[in-house]
């Protein structure tokens, strides 16, 4: 089985690898799930499961509708199902402007691609 980061990228909706600010810099903060057609609750648990040991689930939900671009719209009972999880689980919450609260910003790799 491959490595969480070495998942491939699903235009569709998908997973991928969760933010570790040791190792990704804070431009290209990856997605690990994004919400689209073919995104189950299951990729979302698994998603928001890697949210361990310093590093951080970063979700993507576009549209919740989104109906003028299918490829990233998410159903609104998926969505509340998935809010609801959240919640009842004591997840945290927060948006990504607030990341400051969690990761210090003047400590990052050198350079976006390395």
């Amino acid at each position: 089985m491959a490595l969480h980061r070495d998942l491939p990228y699903d235009s569709e909706g998908g997973r991928g690898p969760a933010y570790d600010p040791t190792t990704h810099h804070p431009l290209l903060i990856p997605t690990t799930g994004a919400s689209g057609p073919y995104w189950t609750f299951d990729d979302f648990v698994w998603g928001v499961e890697q949210a361990r040991e310093g590093e951080i689930a970063v979700l993507t939900f576009h549209g919740v509708p989104d109906l003028d671009h299918p490829w990233v719209h998410t159903e609104l009972s998926m969505f509340g199902t998935c809010m609801d999880y959240l919640h009842r689980n004591d997840y945290t919450v927060i948006a990504l402007r607030d990341l400051v609260q969690c990761v210090d910003p003047t400590e990052h790799p050198a350079a976006p691609a390395g």
